[in-house]
This record gives structure tokens, sequence and C-alpha cells, in this order.
């Protein structure tokens, strides 16, 4: 770094070790050397607004997600009263469904217990928009809502999103275009996997 005459900031830097519990507690290593500086290993550290543990359990992001969302929805439930049903909706999805959709595919694959904590945040939120009480089933109204269950978190529906987005992207043409885009599809192999 000192050829390139960069300095690094020993503060703001975080170093991570990712391995399983049993190897991590078998190495001795404690700080990475930098040049000058000296960076100790963190359990957790942040990047692009996602937390990643040593493990890569991701249960430091799950939890601070749902940390997150429940204070969120405790404040709009304060002044739910005062809402219309439109307005509630746009701040629960605004304020809770964007951090429950940001970076989800990275939460794909992970054990049900782990995803159970954010099926819990989605079912407040719809109770809270539908004004239903702690005690009422939710799964018929988060249908109408067009909720999907955690149990693979909202990749599908991200993806479906996705795919609706470059649909719309694609049937608008600019005036020096001859005609619409159509996206461009893969033959799929002719071999058996």
């Amino acid at each position: 770094m000192t050829e390139n005459k960069l300095k690094l900031n020993s503060e703001k830097t975080e170093a991570l070790l990712v391995g399983t519990r049993q190897k991590i507690a078998s190495l001795t290593v404690t700080d990475l050397q930098l040049d000058d500086a000296t960076v100790p290993f963190s359990p957790a550290v942040k990047s692009l607004g996602v937390f990643l543990d040593s493990t890569l359990s991701m249960q430091t992001h799950i939890s601070f997600i749902i940390k997150t969302c429940f204070f969120h929805l405790r404040r709009i439930a304060s002044i739910r009263r005062y809402l219309t049903h439109d307005a509630c909706v746009k701040l629960v999805v605004s304020l809770i469904f964007s951090r429950l959709d940001y970076c989800n595919s990275l939460l794909a694959g992970l054990p049900a217990s782990s995803i159970h904590g954010l099926q819990r945040v989605q079912n407040a939120a719809a109770r809270l928009t539908l004004r239903k009480t702690k005690r009422d089933h939710i799964t018929p109204p988060t249908s109408l809502l067009a909720l999907a269950p955690c149990q693979h978190p909202n990749l599908l529906q991200t993806v479906h999103s996705g795919l609706q987005v470059s649909q719309r992207l694609c049937s608008r043409v600019p005036s020096i275009l001859p005609g619409p885009v159509h996206p461009a599809v893969r033959p799929s192999p002719s071999f058996c996997c």
C-alpha cells in the first residue's frame, strides 16, 4: 500500500475471519498485520448494509433486521389511528418491506429457524396494516396482500418483481428504435444434467 501512496486507517478497517466455529476456535491468529497497521478480527462486519458474521450464518444481519423492523412497526402503530389504509400500506412497504427485501437473496438456503423471525415481522406488518389483533389468524389476510411466506425469503417474489420491471422497461420503446425490444431468451441445453 505504501508503494501506491495509500495509507490504511486502522480505526475504520475491519477484518473478518470466515470458517466453522471449530476452525476459528482452533486458530491462534487474533489480528491482521498490514504494513504498519494492526487490524483485529471482528465477529461481524457490515458491508453495503449487510452484516456478515464469521460463520456466514447471517444471524447478526437477521437479528438487526428484526430489531429495526419492529422498532418501525411500533412507531407506525403509535400513529395508526390517524392513518388511512393507503398511507399505512405505504409506510409499511417503505419502512418494513424494503428492509426485508434488501439483499434477501443472501438468506436463501438458511434453515427455517433462522428465517422464522423475518416471518414474524411480516405477519406483524400485515396485522398492523389490516388492523388485526395479535391473536387473529393472519394467513388468509396475507394472501390478500400478496405476501409470500418467508420459507424462501421472498426470493421468488424478488425474481418475479425483477421480471415484471424488465418487461415494463422492455415494452417502452425509445423513438430511435423501430419496434418493441424483447428480452433475450437462452435456449435450454439439450443434454440432461
